[in-house]
């Protein structure tokens, strides 16, 4: 459950990190995740249930005690990826930015 800052309380070991993802008219190609800030690593991705429709992808990693942020990005057909921080839109609407969720380790 998500504290005051945003974070989720977990215990150390394996996590499992799902998710879905859209990639528009070029669908998914991949989906990377990574923990603080290190490597990306590809995630596995189910069948997408049609030429537009959203692909479930999940993964497992290993955390160790403390506080750490999991950020995954999605790549598209065309090999499009989503950029790190949102261009500016007028209402926020048109966020394509990397997703980060903050995780605390008991």
């Amino acid at each position: 459950m998500p504290d005051s800052h945003g974070e989720i309380g977990l215990t150390a070991g394996d996590l499992s990190v799902r998710g879905v993802a859209w990639g528009g008219t070029r669908g998914v190609a991949a989906v990377l995740v990574r923990v603080d800030e290190g490597h990306w690593e590809a995630t596995r991705l189910h069948p997408a249930r049609g030429r537009y429709a959203r692909v479930p992808w999940e993964m497992r990693c290993r955390v160790g005690p403390g506080s750490h942020e999991i950020a995954y990005r999605a790549i598209d057909g065309a090999g499009r990826s989503q950029p790190d921080r949102p261009s500016f839109n007028v209402r926020g609407y048109g966020n394509n930015a990397i997703h980060r969720i903050g995780v605390r380790v008991g």
